[in-house]
């Protein structure tokens, strides 16, 4: 794929379709500060490419940061971090909503969003740094707008990786512990 080589991309997943990818673009936006001073900060965005017709979509790209993604299952929705919360989208990038998230956190941890198989759910990752890093991994229901904690570790210990099983009875994750 030849016509990625001018861009800067991560985190490629491919939609159910499969032929269709979304990614992410980093670029560095340039803020003046000052007369002589300008601060370089990130800028990730959200496209998608169709395979087929090489068309490059984006989906969300304003001056925040749009990251840490996950496609649901039956590829209609995209549920995405941005300034620290969660927010939902359509797979052609509409309807972006905040979905406030009323778990007490400081912010969520980016690329830990994983979809239950019916797409009604996703499990996701929360973190509380002024409680001396808690982490929380909790369900939010698209359908209810409600969050349920299912587990609480404290910084000796976080939660990675959560993945539904297939079945959607099982949420699987593993933790790991600081080197000592």
């Amino acid at each position: 794929m030849s016509f990625f080589k001018k861009w800067d991309i991560a985190r490629p997943q491919w939609f159910p379709d499969g032929h269709t990818l979304l990614f992410q673009k980093d670029k560095v936006r340039s803020i003046p500060k000052g007369q002589f001073l300008s601060l370089a900060v990130p800028d990730i965005d959200i496209y998608k490419l169709n395979i087929n017709t090489r068309k490059i979509t984006p989906l969300a790209n304003s001056e925040l940061n749009e990251e840490g993604y996950n496609i649901s299952p039956d590829g209609s929705k995209i549920v995405y971090l941005k300034d620290d919360s969660a927010w939902l989208m359509d797979s052609q990038g509409n309807n972006k909503q905040n979905l406030k998230i009323s778990v007490d956190y400081d912010y969520i941890w980016g690329n830990t969003f994983s979809w239950s198989p019916d797409s009604s759910k996703f499990v996701c990752k929360s973190v509380q740094s002024k409680a001396q890093n808690l982490y929380k991994l909790f369900i939010y229901d698209l359908t209810t707008k409600k969050s349920d904690i299912i587990s609480n570790q404290t910084s000796l210990t976080t939660l990675q990786a959560p993945i539904w099983s297939p079945s959607g009875n099982y949420i699987i994750m593993y933790l790991s512990a600081p080197l000592l």
